[in-house]
């Protein structure tokens, strides 16, 4: 199994029993579409080494993502613009599995990352992660609103 068919097994293993909620900059996700090929930090920081996707790459990303959200009612995605909705730690990602582990590391610098097993910290992170979510409107968590832009996106990436 290649490592993409894991994660994309063990996504699909766990959002029937998990909510799986994503928080992504719409302009930063936009930005991706002119660019040729640009190094995705999630999955670079996930194996260890730099992962290069090219607009192709970028375009099935964003239909995997449209599928999932139609597939799943517990993945969950909001969108949000930084100068309307100002959202504190833009350029840091975070992972949180409730009751297991939490990552967080800078956008652009992949060699500061923070892992903890330790439960208060990861509720601490979690919560602070639900004040985010509950920051964003409802419209730029609507499923619909959602698929609308990356379908936006994804006809982008075809000019």
């Amino acid at each position: 199994m290649t490592f993409y068919e894991e994660l994309t097994h063990n996504f699909s293993k766990n959002v029937k029993i998990h909510k799986n909620r994503h928080i992504y900059n719409l302009e930063a996700l936009k930005e991706k579409c002119y660019e040729e090929s640009f190094e995705f930090n999630h999955l670079s920081v996930l194996i260890g080494q730099p992962v290069i996707l090219t607009q192709k790459d970028y375009k099935r990303l964003l239909e995997s993502a449209i599928d999932r959200i139609r597939k799943h009612n517990l993945f969950e995605v909001a969108l949000f613009i930084p100068s309307i909705t100002p959202i504190p730690l833009v350029d840091t990602n975070m992972w949180i599995k409730d009751n297991y582990f939490t990552a967080v590391w800078a956008k652009e610098k992949q060699n500061h990352l923070i892992m903890s097993f330790q439960p208060t910290m990861i509720e601490a992170f979690h919560f602070f992660f639900n004040q985010l979510w509950d920051q964003i409107s409802f419209i730029d968590k609507s499923k619909d609103h959602v698929i609308s832009h990356f379908e936006k996106m994804i006809a982008i990436c075809d000019q």
